[in-house]
């Protein structure tokens, strides 16, 4: 296998966002293989792997990756304090590109929406359910006359 570039460290990166039950599994074994505690030290720990040695584990992998081509990765992109402190166009652009799944109470039923827009520099979110039903949510300032919670809420 050959090194790759920034095109394989954003596939594996992208990939390590979305933590079904068999990626959140990978993603310990690889932070217990190497001693790790969080994915920021297995950043560090995989910079003295080989090629071989950290493809084994697609976390170890995208890691190994970014030690590479030297840039760091912000695994955390979900972190409590980043979302209450990012500004409303940071906070829109990673909804979109994720499509983090945000569950919501929607009409007296909980469901589960996409952010697909983001309107008056990201103060509004349009949002898209599981059944492709929309409708608009704010970053901030909870909106009594639908009632949903914010977007930073509901995160």
């Amino acid at each position: 296998m050959q090194q790759g570039g920034l095109a394989d460290v954003v596939k594996h990166v992208h990939s390590t966002f979305y933590l079904s039950e068999r990626p959140r599994l990978h993603k310990k074994i690889a932070l217990e293989k190497h001693g790790c505690l969080d994915m920021e030290d297995l950043q560090f720990e995989a910079e003295f792997l080989t090629w071989d040695q950290a493809s084994q584990n697609s976390f170890t992998f995208a890691c190994h990756l970014t030690s590479t081509i030297a840039i760091r990765v912000n695994w955390d992109q979900f972190n409590p304090d980043w979302i209450a402190s990012a500004d409303n166009a940071d906070l829109a652009q990673v909804m979109i590109n994720t499509q983090h799944p945000i569950h919501i109470q929607l009409k007296n039923e909980q469901r589960w929406a996409t952010v697909v827009e983001a309107k008056e520099e990201g103060k509004l979110f349009k949002m898209r359910t599981e059944n492709e039903d929309t409708f608009m949510m704010k970053t901030e300032a909870q909106d009594t006359t639908t009632g949903y919670p914010t977007l930073r809420e509901a995160i």
